[in-house]
């Protein structure tokens, strides 16, 4: 089991990083599993907003080398149902459709993901930032083959 985690960025650790300082978003956050904030973050009918979760996906991406991603806020003057995050990773377009948990994507955020994906974009609908981290060992473990 992993001992320590960022309340940042919700990165695990099996040891504590040097000074409590995470690598990731080198915020000093780094605390034992279980303490006063995540409890208070688990609360009864606590539930995460789904910006939240964008947040922390947009600072892991932007932590990794050869990586950049961008929160696409909807406006009046784009389509609705484009993916919440684009990304470029080591020369790759990922499209992410960011939803809480306990939520699904909209018929049209379907659909403008499978619209992504058939032109050879990436897609992910991310319910967590673990959803994330999965991606990026699979691209990263594809690169080597």
């Amino acid at each position: 089991m992993l001992d320590f985690v960022c309340i940042g960025c919700l990165t695990e650790w099996d040891h504590d990083p040097l000074d409590g300082r995470c690598p990731i978003c080198h915020e000093k956050k780094v605390v034992p599993r279980n303490t006063k904030e995540q409890k208070a973050s688990k609360k009864k009918g606590h539930r995460v907003k789904e910006s939240s979760i964008q947040d922390r996906i947009l600072r892991y991406l932007n932590n990794l080398p050869q990586a950049r991603a961008y929160n696409n806020h909807g406006s009046a003057w784009q389509g609705a149902g484009r993916p919440d995050i684009f990304c470029c990773y080591h020369g790759q377009f990922i499209a992410i459709e960011v939803k809480r948990p306990e939520e699904e994507p909209t018929k049209l955020q379907a659909h403008e993901l499978r619209k992504l994906a058939g032109a050879g974009a990436i897609t992910l609908l991310a319910k967590s930032l673990d959803d994330v981290k999965e991606l990026v060992q699979e691209l990263e473990s594809r690169a080597w083959d």
